[in-house]
């Protein structure tokens, strides 16, 4: 469950301020995407400390593929 385990795809608000995307999830680590000072940035997280101090949102409905998609694709 997305609540209690994070999951990739997963919106999580860390430390009451910085809303984070879940893009990877590997043994006990788990690796974010934040955007600050006008940037997308990444960081590393251990489990633990994450769930600690994140909250979780929600899932993102939209997939890495979305991203890459033209207009002339259906």
């Amino acid at each position: 469950m997305s609540k209690d385990t994070p999951e990739v795809g997963d919106v999580w608000i860390y430390r009451n301020k910085t809303i984070m995307s879940v893009i990877k999830v590997k043994n006990d680590e788990i690796d974010c995407l934040f955007y600050e000072n006008k940037e997308y940035q990444t960081y590393s997280f251990q489990k633990e400390h994450f769930i600690e101090h994140g909250h979780y949102f929600g899932h993102s409905k939209a997939t890495i593929d979305d991203l890459f998609k033209t207009e002339n694709e259906e």
